[in-house]
């Protein structure tokens, strides 16, 4: 397909692939954050990670509180996968 554009609209899921919590947020997602979160210290020791690590401080608290709940929601549903 020659001059071919991606265009947001065209994927409905699109939001969901950037949603870091709530329902409509991808699980890889949001286990991605709690891991970095919970591993905030080590993160941040290293130069590589450091811009992850600010992209975790920009979020706010309540955010943050909503991630580690997700997560444990679906980390408590891996037996009956």
């Amino acid at each position: 397909m020659a001059g071919a554009t991606f265009r947001e609209q065209d994927y409905p899921c699109f939001e969901a692939l950037n949603a870091r919590s709530g329902s409509s947020a991808r699980p890889f997602t949001v286990l991605y954050w709690f891991v970095v979160d919970g591993r905030e210290k080590s993160f941040t020791a290293s130069p590589r990670a450091i811009l992850i690590v600010r992209r975790l401080v920009r979020m706010d608290a309540s955010e943050r509180a909503i991630v580690r709940t997700r997560a444990g929601d679906i980390l408590g549903e891996l037996d009956s996968l």
